[in-house]
């Protein structure tokens, strides 16, 4: 859909605080650290702000929805 805008950051924070958006998926980092240990198959996530390109709020920001994307891996 040509009305709307994709953006992808790393954990929920980000997205909330619009900081460390994900423009260079081949680099990016993600995941939490905290959970090296945990055994494989664990889902967790990239967090995506999906907004229209017609709606702004008060700071400035296009208004989204977030979409929590969740992903597993497994060496």
């Amino acid at each position: 859909d040509t009305n709307l805008t994709l953006q992808y950051y790393p954990t929920l924070t980000d997205l909330e605080n619009n900081t460390n958006e994900i423009t260079n998926p081949s680099a990016a980092l993600v995941g939490d650290t905290t959970l090296t240990n945990d055994p494989i198959n664990l889902v967790q996530y990239v967090y995506i702000a999906v907004s229209g390109n017609n709606t702004i709020d008060h700071t400035g920001r296009k208004c989204y929805t977030v979409v929590p994307q969740g992903y597993i891996i497994n060496p």
